[in-house]
């Protein structure tokens, strides 16, 4: 997983999901969502010592949507509210379409 500080396209600071990736043979075993939930935990720590809330960001490939739809409850129950969703075509090199999201994390 790599995320790096990052600004929206209305350029709010936020922090950029550059990339979240789990080998072919080890996926659906919950790796990828223990490894979101982790940033989720330490983006929370964030928005708690700074007294606001966090905005979280990244394009994501269909892989990746079905992972944080399947766990849409357990986002909100930890505090994380999707903001923002937008349909963006050809965005990877190969031509792949993604979406871009924007999730606020508040302590």
């Amino acid at each position: 997983m790599v995320a790096t500080e990052d600004e929206t396209d209305e350029e709010e600071p936020c922090i950029y999901l550059d990339d979240i990736a789990v080998l072919p043979e080890a996926q659906k075993q919950g790796i990828g969502w223990k490894m979101f939930k982790k940033i989720i935990e330490t983006l929370k720590a964030k928005a708690q010592t700074k007294n606001q809330p966090i905005l979280f960001d990244m394009h994501l490939r269909n892989t990746s949507q079905a992972m944080l739809d399947k766990h849409a409850n357990d986002l909100k129950a930890l505090g994380v509210e999707l903001t923002e969703e937008a349909f963006v075509p050809d965005y990877y090199d190969e031509g792949d379409d993604a979406l871009y999201r924007i999730y606020k994390i508040s302590n």
